[in-house]
């Protein structure tokens, strides 16, 4: 949880969500912190997680990217949105029958932390401008960034899976439980990688 004593007061401006129109089924809170530069963290996870919540509430996934290291310690760290960036082009591949669509768009949303004089994970560039359109919150529980497995989701799949229950019905039973498919945080896919 950040508290307002970490922010620096001067230049944080808050957007009340109703003027966004937005309805996410996970934000509690009503506010959005749009001018995150000075925010500090106690871990680069947190901090992570902190960008990854706000990416859901806005509609776009995070992965992260460049990470330097001074004396085996993390220093410094970006987060990106998943559509940061180009595709790489392989001369081996010019020729195939196949290419899968591009996804990545060069988009420039970022958020660039380091590791200041008091051992703080602070935010020091925030970039919140993309190239592409962000999809609603109701779908954002799709994005890659977004999805995963809980601890008693993995030991009821595992427990399902080791008396022969195949992994749809597994989804089914666990939607179920859970009120619907966009309440239950990971796709199809993401269970049957897990199990392999």
């Amino acid at each position: 949880m950040i508290l307002a004593k970490d922010v620096d007061t001067e230049n944080v401006q808050f957007l009340d969500m109703d003027d966004l129109n937005i309805e996410s089924p996970r934000s509690p809170d009503k506010h959005l912190i749009v001018s995150m530069v000075g925010m500090q963290f106690d871990t680069f996870d947190e901090a992570f997680n902190f960008y990854n919540s706000y990416a859901f509430k806005k509609g776009f996934s995070v992965q992260r990217d460049r990470i330097h290291t001074k004396g085996g310690v993390k220093v410094d760290q970006l987060f990106v949105c998943a559509k940061e960036g180009k595709k790489w082009y392989d001369k081996q591949h010019a020729n195939a029958t196949f290419s899968r669509a591009q996804t990545r768009c060069e988009c420039e949303a970022k958020m660039y932390v380091w590791l200041n004089d008091l051992e703080k994970v602070e935010v020091k560039n925030f970039t919140e401008e993309h190239t592409h359109e962000c999809i609603t919150p109701r779908k954002a529980h799709m994005l890659r960034s977004h999805r995963s497995l809980s601890k008693v989701q993995v030991a009821q799949a595992n427990f399902a899976d080791a008396v022969g229950i195949t992994p749809k019905a597994i989804v089914d039973f666990q939607s179920r439980q859970v009120g619907g498919r966009e309440s239950l945080g990971y796709i199809n896919m993401d269970l049957q990688n897990y199990l392999r």
